[in-house]
Parts: structure tokens; sequence; C-alpha cells
């Protein structure tokens, strides 16, 4: 009897579900310090250590900040993000292709562009996300799986606001900088000067780092915070409240080390999430309520 496409997609589900059963007790175990705080909501998504000289890649998985819970993804790639809602992600491939896991519904869905070679992957709403390539930012229909061209002189990280502005990086005159772009208008705004903008969805907040350090900016009003260590990578829940941070210090033995934490920056505290695991890169983290 032939095997149609809805059983090669369970069974590739079923061995997402057993690898995650085997999986994740390797994944507590290298992160033996996770904390929660019951007033956080949401989840994180973010890809568990990677070990120097390992060849082997690294899984996703979610952690409930209010419980502590940890759900095992079952899957690999270079970077992730939630879809609107912590039930669904779209996975970024080493091979430039992008993989859409429901996970309440648990299907799985792998789709190519043929777009040239994909920087950064980013949410816009529930049937749009947008890959920035070599070539420009394209916006993806997830629903015909089509791709069109919005911004050629944009090509690296970038982050959208429900009101259809993108804001995103520019290098000029080797000066990066971050600037607003309005998918309406097709106008191009300086903002300031950085990288790594992540905006908050009703865009009165603007996350973004210069150097090592990372910087969140009200945008109505201009007044800015400032993390005091170094990071690695960072996201804002939805609302713009809190950044959830990987932080970057030295450990023992002159070991790269990092710990996940979630910065409430208008009160000046921190959370801890993953407190100081050593000689491996957490990234690709995301939130979600």
């Amino acid at each position: 009897m032939k095997k149609g496409r809805g059983y090669n997609i369970r069974k590739k589900y079923l061995c997402f579900s057993f690898v995650a059963l085997v999986a994740i007790g390797i994944f507590i175990l290298r992160f033996n310090s996770l904390h929660y705080n019951e007033d956080i909501p949401g989840k994180i998504l973010l890809k568990e250590p990677i070990f120097k000289y390992t060849k082997t890649g690294s899984d996703y998985a979610t952690i409930e900040l209010n419980t502590g819970n940890i759900s095992f993804v079952g899957a690999q790639g270079n970077k992730a993000i939630f879809l609107g809602s912590n039930k669904a992600i779209a996975l970024l491939h080493e091979d430039d292709s992008v993989e859409i896991l429901d996970l309440k519904a648990r299907t799985v869905k792998k789709i190519n562009f043929n777009i040239g070679k994909i920087n950064d992957i980013a949410y816009i709403n529930t049937s749009h996300i947008s890959l920035s390539t070599n070539n420009g930012i394209y916006v993806i229909d997830l629903a015909t799986e089509s791709a069109k061209c919005v911004l050629k002189s944009a090509t690296a990280k970038h982050s959208w606001s429900k009101y259809g502005n993108m804001y995103h990086e520019l290098d000029i005159d080797n000066e990066k900088s971050i600037y607003k772009y309005n998918l309406s208008t097709s106008r191009d705004e300086f903002v300031i000067n950085g990288i790594s903008p992540k905006v908050s969805s009703e865009e009165k907040i603007l996350a973004y780092r210069r150097g090592q350090k990372l910087f969140v900016r009200d945008l109505k009003t201009g007044e800015e915070y400032v993390y005091p260590y170094n990071v690695f990578d960072y996201c804002l829940v939805e609302d713009g409240r809190y950044v959830a941070v990987v932080e970057y210090y030295r450990g023992i033995d002159l070991y790269d080390g990092y710990s996940v934490r979630i910065w409430d920056y208008k009160n000046d505290k921190t959370y801890t999430v993953v407190n100081k695991y050593y000689n491996g890169i957490c990234t690709g983290i995301d939130w979600a309520e």
C-alpha cells in the first residue's frame, strides 16, 4: 500500500518526539541551574549549549518562565522564532530552507525559496515572515509560499512592529546604523547608531546593541537603559516590558561562559533563567506569551 505525505509527516514528528524523550535529560543536565519566576509570563525558545570541539548540532527547547517546565522541540537549525504564539515555530536551516513546526497539531512543513543565502529570519504576523539575504529582505507569504523583495539595501538583522514598520541594520560608510522602513510608503528613515534591532509590537520599545552593550530605548520619550554586562543574544517580550538576555562572561580556566536572564530594565532588576554554563554557546532566543 502506498504511504502518503501525511504518513511521512506523522513519522517524522514521531521521530522528533522520540528524540525529545531521550535528549531532554541531557538538556536538563546541561542546564543544571534552571530557575523560574512566577511573575514572568510566556515561554522562551532557545538552543541548548553548543559545546566546543564537537560536530553535533544542538536542539531547540522552550522554557516556561513562570514554572521552569522544559519542552523539547526535537529539531535543529541555525535560528528559530515563534510564529506569534508559542504554539508554532519557524526554523531556519543551513541549506537556507525554512521549516514550519506546528507544536500543537504536530505537523512539519519544509519550504525552499531559492532567494540566495539567508542571514536572518523575523516574524511579521501569523501569515507572514521575512528573510534577510545577501540580495535584500524578502517578505514571505506562508500560505502561498511566495517571496517578495521589499528592501534591496538591507541584508542583516531586522524586526517588525505590528504596524508594518521594519527596524533594520544598514552599513553606510563603515558605520552601522538602525533605520525604520515603512512597508506601505517604502520610506526608510534613520533611527539611531547601533545593530541588531528588536522592536516591541506596539513600537514603543527598541532594544539594540552597540559593541557588546545592550541598550533599551523608549521610542516616545527617548529615555534609554543600558545593560551592565556584555551580551551575546537577546529578545523582547511582545509588549517590551522585559528583555531576555544571553549574557557572556569569561568562565573557569578561560572557558567562555553564558547565562540566560530576564531583564526588568525599568525597575533595574534581573531574574536568572539559566545560570552560568561553561564552554557552550546558546543562540536563537525568542519569546512568546
